[in-house]
């Protein structure tokens, strides 16, 4: 019985050590090139979607910034995001939602309207559900947010920001975001979104 005990702990003492030692190299310019080069190709499964990830700061995955996120297509890049800068509070992990401290970014430039899946057709068997999570974000701050003329028929500029948006599993969003630039105002949000299917 205790030698089944000391496994136990032993198998414990492990698995905590590999996760610290995941967890430190991460931490270091190598580790934070490889999880961007994993994030990218694993968003980038998709015909239709290119992600690239640039240089990955901060300490992750608490506290990061990107310096630059690109989303593209066949005929190339569609959005760019310039200083992405994000807190995520790990804590509410544990109880199943994602809770944002901050989301940030110095600009984002929509270019142009991505492209479709080109043949109009829908992939066969049936669809997958997609479940919805939780999510909380406390703090929005988005400096320049660019509409090219390709996206609105004209050039436009704004600021985005915002003290919270709230996801909840039913589907409810909710929230305010206060715009400025080309375009004044605060937009309300209080929305039920479905299960999507992909």
């Amino acid at each position: 019985m205790k030698r089944k005990r000391f496994r136990f702990w032993k198998l414990i003492a492990w698995m905590l050590a590999v996760f610290a030692l995941c967890l430190a190299f991460i931490q270091t310019n190598p580790g934070k090139n490889l999880l961007a080069s994993i994030i990218s190709d694993r968003l980038s499964r998709s015909e239709n979607l290119d992600v690239e990830i640039g240089a990955v700061s901060g300490w992750i995955p608490w506290d990061m910034q990107i310096d630059q996120v690109s989303l593209g297509d066949a005929k190339g890049i569609w959005l760019t995001v310039s200083n992405l800068d994000f807190r995520l509070i790990m804590g509410e992990l544990l109880d199943g939602r994602v809770r944002l401290r901050r989301l940030g970014a110095d600009e984002v430039v929509w270019h142009r309207l991505p492209e479709g899946n080109g043949n109009g057709k829908k992939k066969e068997g049936r669809p997958m559900e997609v479940d919805l999570l939780e999510i909380h974000l406390d703090g929005l701050d988005i400096e320049q947010f660019r509409l090219e003329k390709e996206v609105a028929g004209i050039a436009l500029e704004y600021s985005v920001h915002s003290g919270g948006i709230t996801l909840l599993t039913t589907g409810r969003l909710s929230g305010e975001i206060a715009v400025g630039g080309d375009a004044e105002g605060v937009v309300y949000m209080d929305a039920l979104l479905g299960k999507t299917s992909t």
